[in-house]
């Protein structure tokens, strides 16, 4: 297991826990810790002493409590703590009989208990608690009676006033009387029994209580009461909590340690007392108020890059961490969401899980900064991070010199912050802007281009079209390829059979076409000293490759092939050395299409192209042309079929004359099989859209010229007519022997065929 990897399980799934010890304080907050259980330890007043601690949740109360009972331990006879949160109790009628118990059974423990006194202290308080507790008890042992009889007496009336559920409502009443009377009687035994063990038959109960306080009088050591999340209470709840401490106020060797939230806490004592100052009646009840020391802010912020630093130690994750960006997103938008420890802790537990879910065979298929920064949205900003998807094509888009962009886009995007509070408007803008380069321009940024599409892509950005997905889908979609198997790819560019041995399993799934897209983002990356080995293997496995587009302005899997090795052999200076490299790939390939194709691309004398620059110079692309024919030879030698025939056939002719394609050609459609692979290899795909379409509609059509280039036209045209009835023809040979007939139909009626939508209207 890495380090990256014990630290993430470490932070996985953790809650966020206070601290429970001194040692563990990050925030320098020991010393007023221990100042505080100094208080407690020396408190010698004849009253109780009610110490609060006010601050808003995350910002440590509960750490600083947990620190003050760490020091008290250290104290010789430091204090008993009752640690009492009436948040977790049951319920309201509960509170006053918790709240008795815990102090009685903390008085019977710790220091307390080894003193002379105890059991005497222990004795008086339980008399104490179980009078309050047993008088409660009698008045709502006379008060459910009452309610008893109103509820049986519903039942009767029910019954007299529809006739068929008379008999069921007297014996439900009849049930209901003896269950209450039976529970009344062992209850009111109960309650009857502590009445009288609490004395109450000889004692008034200040007279109990005037008992009690003058045993905690003679104890060594105080009796600490912690009372946390007060502002977690109802209204009702909180204002019974400050009466038990008001009312239990007087007795000494008692302090009392409030923890809440003060403004939630005024806001409800408000609400319960109508016309009363909730910071008013505060001060009735807390003689020493506190505020939770004022965090400072850089510490928190050292913890959060300590514990980033331990995410970040793998080399893997922080292969694409740049500094100074880092910089530019912390302090332009990340800062504002971290002012407490708690904030800290709650992030990075968040953010260790979801890097986990990126990190894959040694490879890390995120850019860290955008997930850090994409992670503080999701748990900061939830309506800016759910927008974000339905966003996608205006925050990844790009646009030369700004074409196309307009004010309604301009309004998309900046509604991404329509609900974002003020105070953190201007830090959210700065992040989408340093997420999203594509979107700056929304917020009066600049515009980037599409050269920027490629380093968007190889740095794995959010704002890569072909990356941001995955951010949010946190897998890899279908159909895409993750960034291991680029990993794998690059590393095994110096190995022809490795590299060719990943492609065939990128094949297999698929996913080979995707990998010439995405290697055109490292066509510069991978080193030059690789170049024969690379280049071969590409060679070698492009056949599997289609040479159709996707779409109108996309580019075909084979273009993507040819540029790769043309932008990659450019970084070779000398154009005599990238002769020598073509050469040796062309001669040791097994592949024919792209090497044709990539010598006819070089090629500065083909078609209307002109290159002020050799990429070779011009007596080795002689050469190269010689070896691509003596590969095209042997090929066809060999039985095999090159995959795009009509492309090998246009080479052969324009690099060797017409006499061996010709021939090959008058051979070929001498059989059915022959023929109609012949055909095959002229059927050209025209798409057209409509305005009123949704999908692209394929025109497939054959062009004369193309057929008399090898054979002449009457030829193929007899063999045509001449193919037996019963031949089995595919889906394609069906579609190929049809665009033949209607080039043959277009000739006799002396009708074009340079215009394929021309042909499909005709």
């Amino acid at each position: 297991m890495t380090s990256v990897e014990a630290s993430s399980s470490d932070h996985l799934f953790s809650s966020d826990r206070p601290i429970t010890r001194l040692e563990e304080d990050k925030l320098d907050r020991r010393a007023f810790a221990e100042q505080i259980a100094r208080a407690v330890r020396g408190w010698k007043g004849k009253d109780s002493l009610v110490i609060a601690l006010y601050g808003s949740w995350g910002t440590g109360k509960s750490s600083i409590k947990n620190m003050v009972v760490d020091a008290l331990r250290s104290i010789p006879e430091g204090a008993s703590v009752i640690d009492f949160n009436p948040w977790q109790v049951a319920s309201r009628a509960q509170i006053s009989e918790s709240f008795f118990d815990e102090i009685g059974i903390a008085i019977g423990k710790g220091p307390v208990a080894s003193l002379k006194a105890s059991k005497k202290v222990v004795t008086k308080w339980k008399k104490y608690a179980v009078r309050l507790k047993s008088g409660s008890g009698l008045i709502s042992l006379f008060v459910n009676p009452i309610r008893w009889t109103l509820i049986i007496s519903a039942v009767l009336i029910l019954g007299s006033v529809v006739p068929t559920l008379r008999t069921a409502g007297i014996i439900v009443a009849g049930l209901y009387l003896l269950v209450g009377l039976l529970t009344w009687s062992s209850k009111f035994s109960e309650q009857m029994a502590a009445f009288h063990e609490a004395g109450a038959e000889t004692q008034t109960l200040e007279e109990v209580k005037a008992d009690v306080r003058k045993e905690l009088t003679g104890l060594s050591t105080p009796i600490l009461v912690l009372i946390d999340d007060l502002d977690r209470l109802t209204p009702a709840e909180l204002l019974e909590m400050f009466q038990l401490v008001k009312a239990n106020g007087d007795f000494p060797n008692i302090v009392y340690l409030l923890l809440c939230d003060r403004p939630i806490v005024e806001k409800h004592i408000a609400e319960v007392i109508k016309g009363a100052s909730g910071r008013d009646y505060l001060e009735k009840i807390v003689q020493v108020p506190f505020d939770v020391p004022v965090l400072d802010t850089k510490r928190v912020h050292e913890i959060l890059f300590s514990d980033l630093n331990t995410l970040l130690s793998d080399a893997v994750i922080s292969k694409n961490f740049n500094q100074t960006r880092w910089g530019n997103v912390f302090f332009g938008g990340l800062r504002q969401y971290f002012g407490t420890l708690r904030q800290v802790n709650r992030f990075v537990s968040s953010l260790s899980f979801h890097m986990s879910m990126f990190k894959a065979d040694d490879s890390f298929e995120v850019n860290a900064i955008d997930l850090i920064a994409l992670e503080a949205l999701r748990v900061y900003e939830p309506t800016v991070y759910q927008a974000l998807p339905e966003n996608k094509r205006l925050l990844t888009g790009t646009s030369d010199f700004g074409r196309g962009r307009n004010d309604e886009e301009r309004r998309k995007l900046a509604a991404l912050l329509d609900n974002v509070p003020p105070e953190r408007t201007e830090g959210v803008r700065e992040l989408v802007k340093h997420l999203f380069p594509p979107a700056e321009w929304a917020f009066g940024g600049s515009h980037y281009g599409t050269d920027w599409t490629d380093v968007w892509y190889r740095e794995l950005r959010v704002c890569s079209e072909d990356v941001f997905d995955r951010y949010f889908h946190f897998v890899l979609p279908r159909g895409e390829l993750s960034q291991a198997a680029i990993d794998r790819l690059l590393a095994a560019s110096g190995d022809r059979g490795a590299f060719r041995a990943e492609l065939n399993v990128l094949a297999a799934k698929g996913l080979l076409e995707v990998a010439m897209d995405r290697l055109e983002a490292y066509k510069q990356q991978i080193p030059i000293a690789h170049a024969i080995p690379f280049v071969t293997a590409m060679f070698d496995s492009t056949d599997q490759l289609s040479s159709e587009r996707t779409g109108m302005f996309e580019l075909s899997p084979v273009m993507h092939a040819e540029r790769i090795i043309f932008w990659y052999l450019k970084q070779e200076q000398d154009p005599a050395r990238r002769g020598e490299i073509l050469r040796a790939a062309i001669e040791h390939t097994d592949g024919l299409s792209l090497p044709l194709g990539f010598i006819n691309l070089i090629d500065p004398n083909q078609g209307d192209r002109t290159s002020p620059e050799e990429f070779v110079p011009a007596d080795v692309l002689q050469q190269l042309k010689d070896a691509c024919v003596r590969k095209i030879n042997s090929f066809l030698a060999a039985g095999q079929i090159p995959k795009d025939l009509s492309g090998t056939l246009y080479c052969w002719r324009t690099w060797a004359g017409p006499d061996g394609p010709t021939a090959f050609c008058t051979a070929m459609i001498q059989t059915p099989a022959g023929l109609l692979q012949f055909l095959r290899a002229f059927v050209v795909c025209a798409r057209s859209h409509a305005l009123t379409d949704y999908v692209v509609t394929p025109h497939w059509y054959i062009r004369r010229r193309d057929i008399e280039t090898f054979v002449p036209f009457d030829a193929v045209e007899d063999k045509v007519t001449a193919l037996p009835a019963d031949t089995a023809l595919s889906p394609e040979d069906d579609r190929a022997v049809a665009a033949f007939k209607k080039a043959a139909e277009r000739r006799r009626t002396g009708e074009s065929d340079e215009n394929p939508f021309a042909i499909h209207r005709a």
